[in-house]
């Protein structure tokens, strides 16, 4: 996870025991299987959605998509991907967060990196 390290897009930290939350944009094939790794526990394993609906034609680098995953003192925690609509219009798509990290503020702290 160090090359991702250089990829932060907004850290917050607030006092000795709260926790670091990371937000990174992907920019190698690495980092997009983390990703998709945690989406494939949130949407298939936990939710049981069909891999075939999950994982589609925008899980690509370059692509229409920008991902991004968020870590929470340096473990992976959640991930989302957001679609360029055109005319300054944004699509937030994927979003989820691992279960262990759910409850902590990952999920509001996400969306506001993401979309900057």
């Amino acid at each position: 996870m160090s090359a991702a390290r250089l990829n932060v897009w907004f850290v917050w930290k607030e006092g000795p025991s709260v926790p670091v939350f990371e937000l990174f944009a992907v920019t190698d094939a690495e980092q997009l299987e983390i990703c998709k790794a945690i989406r494939r526990r949130v949407f298939i394993d936990e939710q049981g959605v069909d891999e075939s609906l999950e994982l589609d034609e925008h899980d690509v680098l370059g692509g229409k998509c920008r991902h991004f995953y968020a870590a929470v003192d340096g473990a992976p925690a959640g991930a989302c991907r957001v679609m360029d609509k055109g005319e300054g219009i944004a699509k937030l798509q994927r979003f989820c967060v691992l279960s262990e990290f759910r409850m902590i503020g990952v999920g509001r702290f996400m969306p506001c990196g993401a979309v900057l």
